[in-house]
């Protein structure tokens, strides 16, 4: 299969025409550099998803709603988009209550043209989240395709639906290929075939250009601090940071909830291209990576895609204490209390790491990825020349 290059589906939760860059973009680039006609469905966007605030709305093209459009040569998507989705209501009786509407949902969100690229997909690519609810729809619009699933998230904490994880837990072994993206996720798919431990990749293609300082001049003595990023955020760590480092300047990238603006050691840059993003990253003292210890685990030490641009840049990196010991890297530098003294103390020690640490590259890349990928699902066809139900 890898010889032929065919039709590929990618169900995820991402546009591709975002300025974010998550995992799945790399995929999709790679699959498409191939020669690969890679068609994109993206979930969870809806008119309830509007109302709620998501961001996503902002990439939503009125062309996407019922058909493809081009985003880049060879990559074509769409919207799968509803009055209504799947979420989690933080409710017990509530979620039961959405549960009939989760079952049902991949049937209401499947418009024509995506029932079409899904009959004539080769391969179908699903990422961790709501696109786990679409398998049983798709296996049955398409008894040939090869499914693969890559874990690019513990979907146990990503707030979603119930009805997520126990989907992962139904269809874990009708996937042709699982990669997932720390070893910590590994025993949750015991007993499936062809399990492949990916962890975050790069695009060193990008990442190696030259980036020219984006600071301003600043305070001899005076530490820019660089936090990235909103998923899983640490809200009242990074009040501590503000609080317990006011004499050092703090730089946000990404859109928060709330506003941390008022603090004078604080500017907010918003959601920036991620070429801006990375030149913020190159010329950082200390990186920060403030992770809500309540809801993430060691998985994300591998997962981060921030964390492993941080190391790339050779920067130290402040994160929760969990995450930190999960990492052999040494520029991470954990702390256990989300207290200004906690913060102060771990920035103080990632200072005097600052110039010592190498570059670290990642230990797979995207095209090495996709190679056992595909290897693997080839593996799979010959093993099993029957199609899967």
């Amino acid at each position: 299969m890898g010889e032929a290059p065919g039709d590929v589906v990618v169900i995820t939760n991402h546009f591709m025409n975002s300025r974010r860059r998550a995992n799945i973009h790399w995929l999709v680039r790679e699959f498409a550099r191939r020669g690969w006609r890679v068609r994109v469905l993206v979930t969870g966007m809806s008119r309830l998803a509007r109302l709620r605030g998501d961001r996503r709305a902002a990439y939503l093209l009125p062309e996407m709603r019922r058909g493809f459009q081009a985003v880049a040569p060879d990559i074509h998507q769409s919207c799968l988009f509803t009055t209504f989705h799947p979420f989690n209501a933080r409710h017990a009786l509530a979620n039961s209550a959405l549960a009939p509407f989760a079952r049902i949902y991949p049937k209401l969100a499947l418009h024509a043209a995506a029932r079409e690229a899904a009959r004539s997909a080769d391969i179908v690519m699903f990422e961790s989240g709501l696109p786990l609810l679409f398998v049983d729809e798709v296996a049955r619009l398409n008894r040939t395709a090869r499914l693969i699933y890559r874990v690019s998230d513990d979907v146990r904490h990503l707030r979603c639906h119930p009805a997520v994880v126990r989907a992962e837990e139904a269809h874990a072994s009708k996937f042709d290929c699982i990669s997932v993206v720390s070893e910590t996720l590994v025993p949750r798919f015991e007993g499936c075939a062809q399990v492949l431990t990916h962890p975050q990749a790069l695009a060193l293609d990008v990442l190696s250009r030259p980036f020219e300082s984006p600071y301003p001049e600043r305070a001899p003595g005076v530490l820019r601090l660089l936090s990235v990023g909103s998923s899983f955020f640490d809200y009242p760590a990074l009040r501590s940071v503000i609080e317990g480092m006011p004499d050092h300047q703090l730089y946000v990238v990404g859109q928060l909830k709330g506003t941390v603006a008022s603090a004078r050691n604080v500017r907010c840059l918003g959601e920036l291209a991620f070429e801006d993003t990375l030149a913020y990253m190159a010329h950082c003292d200390v990186a920060l990576a403030l992770y809500d210890d309540r809801i993430v685990n060691e998985s994300l030490a591998q997962s981060s895609s921030k964390i492993a641009q941080y190391l790339y840049f050779a920067k130290p990196v402040v994160t929760t204490g969990r995450v930190a010991r999960a990492s052999s890297a040494p520029g991470l530098i954990g702390y256990d209390d989300a207290t200004p003294e906690a913060l102060a103390d771990a920035v103080t020690r990632a200072t005097a790491l600052i110039g010592t640490l190498p570059s670290r590259e990642p230990a797979v890349t995207w095209e090495g990825m996709v190679d056992e990928m595909l290897d693997s699902v080839d593996r799979r066809s010959e093993e099993n020349a029957t199609p899967l139900v």
